[in-house]
């Protein structure tokens, strides 16, 4: 336990480091990268490697396109994959890894970057551009595996991916146009895409034909409208068993009192995100939120997945 925490400890030491002695050179990297034409091939060996393919992710997800090519297989063939518009993001805390040297001395573009702990190393003068990184000792008890320098040069990649969506405007909708599955893809989804048909009535509806209805419709809420479709309450299982409609039948939907005004957390509007109604249902303890348009006409119901079979019944 006592390595494991040292690691961490390190890993956020280095991030510090290199937080304190941030690249001079970070916002012209930014700005020349946010213009490009091209995409940016992103190469490394090793850990690098694997840094470099996650830098790629990345920045190919939020708008920049980016892919990764193999320094090694780079000599033989895969340079054909590389364009002159392109521009090299390559990455050696030596900065003297051979196969990503002659990646840079081969390459069908002249422009690159590296991402080195020497930024006077062989790699760095190759390169148009470079992003240094703290001389951080590594973690490893032999001073020689690839830890610390790995964690600064993915959280400068990730700095570059971020700066490069801000710079770009990149929206929640780009995002999920380029990640419609999982569970962020659904987060992203439109409200509308997830809704059912909304169980309403209007205000004089009388109250018994409106719960057997309820009942069927197995909810836990339902909207009254006036005449001309404007959500003027929504009524819970809750604002059911707080008065005495089960001993004063008949009564009209509208005599039911509420306990909040319509326009509550029990409604959201028709523009948001199954994110947001989410977050609002998770924090509220609601079980569905009634979908709205800006003229507050309820277009809809979202159920919370887990609460969508719970039935409303009369109490005990």
């Amino acid at each position: 336990m006592h390595l494991g925490k040292k690691v961490i400890h390190d890993s956020a030491q280095a991030l510090m480091a290199l937080h304190q002695n941030f690249p001079d050179s970070f916002q012209a990297v930014v700005h020349f990268l946010s213009s490009i034409s091209g995409k940016v091939v992103c190469t490394g060996m090793g850990k690098s490697h694997h840094v470099a393919e996650k830098i790629a992710a990345t920045l190919s997800s939020t708008g920049t396109p980016a892919f990764f090519v193999h320094p090694a297989e780079s000599m033989h063939g895969d340079l054909g994959m590389i364009q002159d518009n392109d521009v090299v993001l390559a990455l050696s805390a030596s900065g003297e890894t051979v196969e990503t040297i002659q990646l840079l001395k081969h390459s069908p573009t002249r422009l690159s970057i590296a991402i080195t702990a020497k930024p006077h190393s062989t790699m760095g003068r190759l390169s148009s551009w470079v992003l240094p990184i703290p001389e951080y000792p590594e973690s490893c008890l032999l001073g020689l595996a690839p830890t610390t320098s790995c964690v600064m040069m993915m959280a400068l990649g990730d700095g570059l991916a971020m700066a490069l969506l801000a710079q770009k405007n990149f929206s929640k909708q780009d995002f999920r146009a380029f990640h419609p599955s999982g569970s962020l893809g659904q987060a992203l989804k439109p409200v509308t895409e997830l809704m059912q048909p909304a169980p309403i009535f209007p205000e004089d509806t009388p109250f018994q034909t409106m719960l057997i209805q309820w009942i069927n419709l197995q909810t836990p809420l339902v909207g009254l409208i006036n005449p001309q479709g404007v959500l003027t309450a929504t009524i819970t299982a809750s604002d059911i068993q707080n008065c005495n409609v089960w001993d004063n039948q008949p009564l009209l939907c509208s005599d039911i009192p509420v306990a909040n005004p319509p326009m509550n957390t029990q409604c959201i509007l028709d523009s948001a995100l199954w994110g947001d109604a989410v977050n609002i249902m998770h924090d509220t303890g609601q079980k569905a939120l009634l979908v709205m348009n800006e003229r507050h006409h309820p277009v809809g119901i979202i159920y919370n997945d887990h609460c969508r079979n719970n039935t409303f019944g009369k109490p005990s």
